[in-house]
């Protein structure tokens, strides 16, 4: 492959703990089944490369080697988009949903805050815990998130553990 054909292309890497491989799992079927794309594996994820759409992709939400959020955020309007992020970062804390968000600045946290108000009418707020910044969610718009995602939560079993407690209501 040439360099310039390098050039415009991206890799992907996905790592799930093992508590969660079969999110991992799940997201190479997804990947595999939209891109149509060979991927290597790994013992607890895979990784990929891929040419134009996904480098764009890429390049909207990575700066240097870290993850970022960016105006760009706004073409993710489909609840998927959400569920992912849910797997990836969520948690419950009684029917509360909190989103760690480590990676990001307050301002792109503010940037995915204000996404989710304007896509999915759920008004949350940036905790910042002794670790890490968080963003949470109170129990109504708790129920507004899950109302948007649950049809989209991928079935299966480190999912279906980790959002139990909406599950069950």
């Amino acid at each position: 492959m040439s360099v310039v054909a390098q050039k415009r292309q991206a890799q992907f890497t996905v790592q799930q703990s093992v508590e969660q491989c079969d999110l991992a799992s799940w997201k190479a079927t997804e990947i595999q089944r939209v891109f149509a794309v060979k991927l290597c594996y790994t013992q607890q994820g895979f990784s990929f490369t891929a040419g134009r759409r996904v480098r764009i992709i890429h390049q909207w939400f990575h700066r240097g080697e870290r993850k970022t959020i960016t105006p760009k955020i706004r073409f993710m309007d489909h609840p998927i988009g959400l569920t992912v992020l849910l797997c990836d970062a969520g948690y419950i804390n009684v029917q509360h949903i909190h989103i760690a968000v480590y990676p990001f600045v307050e301002s792109e946290i503010n940037l995915l805050l204000t996404h989710i108000k304007t896509f999915f009418g759920a008004n949350g707020y940036i905790r910042l815990t002794e670790a890490l910044p968080e963003i949470c969610f109170d129990i109504e718009n708790s129920q507004i998130i899950w109302r948007e995602v649950k049809n989209w939560l991928p079935k299966i079993n480190s999912m279906q553990r980790k959002f139990q407690t909406l599950i069950q209501k």
